[in-house]
């Protein structure tokens, strides 16, 4: 059952990174959406993107190969810490990196 989670979450977090455009970021990017036009005009919001994009391929990708092949690593019922875990920390180095995008 863990392994049909992982394939799940891991074929969504690469998902994401096809959904997100320049186009509808305005839309459905969480904190852009919110940002008044003045300050989205200081957000470079094409570079983003692409980290986006990049980042979630990585997440995907990563997610489902160290979830497959961590089964003979990690201790009996640890595959449940690893599906709440890896997403939530790499999820922090999204947000933080996220900020150098900000133009000054």
């Amino acid at each position: 059952m863990p392994y049909l989670i992982i394939l799940i979450l891991g074929s969504i977090f690469i998902l994401l990174a096809f959904i997100l455009t320049e186009n509808n970021a305005k839309y459905i990017l969480s904190g852009y959406n919110t940002m008044k036009p003045e300050e989205r005009e200081k957000f470079d919001i094409k570079a983003y993107v692409r980290f986006f994009k990049r980042f979630h391929v990585v997440l995907g990708v990563s997610f489902v190969l160290l979830g497959w092949f961590s089964k003979p690593i990690l201790p009996e019922g640890w595959h449940g810490w690893f599906i709440a875990i890896y997403p939530c920390l790499a999820y922090v180095y999204l947000a933080v990196k996220g900020q150098a995008f900000m133009k000054k």
